[in-house]
């Protein structure tokens, strides 16, 4: 069994394609993507057209949670600039997605090859009943933390996504479960698209983690001819762009 994972496309359409060239090369059987396939890029309508095409799995992240909420209340302090991206987001959809978006999962557990493997965007705080919101992203999580932080202990592998920055793999100390964050495809800080492969042979894992160079110029200008919402921030953010 040979997998493809991926999380954050973040609407970065040019990146993505190359993603999806590597892995049809690598010839995998299934590709998952752990979340937020759309916000802050230019191309959130194209990228899930063609992520829903090629019958990706799709889970759900806190952007699709965003599109699906009309009503969702952000935190106070939010800047104008987000809640007007997220509008943008929601308006170029419009209600054509909602039906097929409120199908992803928030957790998707599946047996591959033996294997007990749970696909999240990030961990859900349970302290919103209501709502859909993730834990504070932790960046300091490693061997002795991790297995509190997820509290997944019958699980072989976790695969998630939501923090940023580079790839994490991570094996529990206490119950030994692998954590793999493939890193966000979008939105890197290089002109590169990070995602990982994974098979399974016998009970033995194996992982590889790859960076597809791509076009990342496009993604930008992309963002000025569409006039995206908040674009000047994002390009200092999530593409590092100098002003």
């Amino acid at each position: 069994m040979k997998i493809a994972i991926m999380s954050d496309v973040h609407a970065n359409y040019p990146a993505l394609i190359r993603v999806l060239e590597d892995i049809k090369k690598e010839g995998c059987h299934r590709i998952y993507h752990v979340g937020d396939s759309i916000g802050i890029g230019a191309y959130p309508r194209e990228c899930l057209d063609l992520m829903l095409g090629e019958k990706i799995r799709m889970i759900m992240g806190n952007h699709e949670y965003y599109y699906l909420a009309g009503d969702y209340k952000f935190p106070p302090g939010t800047a104008k600039g987000e809640i007007d991206h997220q509008n943008w987001v929601k308006n170029l959809l419009g209600e054509g997605y909602r039906k097929v978006v409120s199908r992803f999962p928030v957790v998707l557990k599946e047996t591959l090859e033996g294997m007990k493997i749970g696909f999240m965007h990030y961990v859900p705080d349970p302290g919103f009943k209501n709502e859909l919101h993730y834990k504070e992203v932790k960046k300091d999580l490693d061997e002795g933390s991790i297995d509190a932080f997820f509290q997944k202990e019958d699980w072989d592998l976790v695969i998630f996504g939501h923090q940023h920055h580079p790839i994490q793999d991570v094996v529990g100390s206490k119950t030994g479960i692998r954590y793999i964050n493939p890193g966000a495809l979008g939105c890197q800080r290089g002109n590169h698209a990070a995602y990982s492969i994974l098979e399974i042979n016998d009970h033995q894992v194996t992982i590889r983690h790859k960076k597809v160079v791509y076009d990342k110029k496009t993604a930008l200008k992309a963002l000025d001819l569409r006039d995206v919402p908040a674009k000047e921030y994002i390009k200092q953010i999530f593409y590092c762009e100098e002003q």
